[in-house]
C-alpha cells in the first residue's frame, strides 16, 4: 500500500533550508566534502537492508579518508553497534570537533532520506557543492564542558541531551536541531497538550519512544 503526506509549507522550507545547508561549507569539511559525505550517508542509508558488500556508493570520496568513510557508513546503516571504544578510536584519528560535524552532516542527510520515504515521496537528490561557499572556519567554541559523552558540549545550552549532543559544532548542531524541529513539533514542543494535531502529544512520545528502541537510541 502506498502513502502520501501533504507536506506543509513549515516543513518543506525547513527540508529545501537543510539540503541548501548540505551544499555548503561546515566548520571543519569543506563544501565538496559536506556533499561527498551527505551523498554518501543518502546512498548507504537507502540500500540499508542489503548486505554492505552489495551497496552501490558513490564514487566521488577522493577528498574523504578511510576513517571518514567508516564513520559515515556506521552511522548511516548500523548506528546502534556505535560504542565508546568505537567512537573514541575514530575520534582519535579524525579530531573530536570533525567528527561531531560528520555526524551532523550524515543526521541531517538520513532524516531528508526518512521523511521522503515516509511521506511518500521521491527523495530529492543530494545538490552540487556551492561554488563561493567559502572555507571552514576550524572554530571551537569557547568552554566546552565534559559530561561524560564521547565528546564535550557545550556549557550554556538546556541539560537535555539531544539538544548539546552536537553543540562542539554549533553551526551544525543548529541545522540538525532546525530539522528535527520542523519534523517533530514545529513551534508546539514545549506544548504538552495539542488540539489540532493529528495525533495527541502522548501518540507523539508514543511513537517516538518505539522508533528510538528500534533504533537501539540509549537517549
Amino acid at each position: 500500500m502506498s502513502v502520501h503526506v501533504t507536506t506543509s509549507a513549515s516543513v518543506r522550507e525547513a527540508l529545501d533550508r537543510s539540503h541548501e545547508r548540505l551544499a555548503r561549507s561546515g566548520v571543519w569539511w569543506d563544501a565538496e566534502q559536506v556533499t561527498a559525505v551527505a551523498r554518501r550517508a543518502d546512498a548507504a542509508f537507502a540500500q540499508r537492508a542489503v548486505p554492505p558488500w552489495t551497496r552501490e556508493l558513490p564514487g566521488e570520496t577522493s577528498n574523504l579518508d578511510d576513517v571518514a568513510l567508516a564513520v559515515v557508513d556506521r552511522i548511516a546503516t548500523n548506528a546502534g553497534t556505535i560504542d565508546r571504544a568505537w567512537a573514541s578510536a575514530q575520534i582519535a584519528a579524525l579530531g573530536d570537533a570533525p567528527y561531531v560535524e560528520l555526524v551532523g552532516i550524515v543526521a541531517v542527510a538520513v532524516m531528508l532520506r526518512m521523511y521522503a520515504e515516509a511521506a511518500g515521496e521521491t527523495p530529492s537528490a543530494i545538490g552540487d557543492p556551492v561554488v563561493d561557499a567559502g572555507q571552514p572556519t576550524r572554530q571551537r567554541p569557547d568552554g566546552p564542558i565534559d559530561i561524560g559523552a564521547y565528546v564535550h558540549v557545550a556549557g550554556h545550552l538546556p541539560m537535555v541531551n539531544v539538544v548539546r549532543a552536537l553543540s562542539l559544532v554549533p553551526a551544525a548542531n543548529e541545522t540538525f536541531l532546525g530539522l528535527v524541529a520542523a519534523l517533530y513539533a514545529g513551534d508546539k514542543f514545549t506544548e504538552l497538550v495539542w488540539d489540532a494535531s493529528p495525533l495527541t502529544r502522548p501518540q507523539v512520545e508514543l511513537v517516538a519512544s518505539r522508533v528510538a528502541a528500534m533504533n537501539d537510541c540509549f537517549y
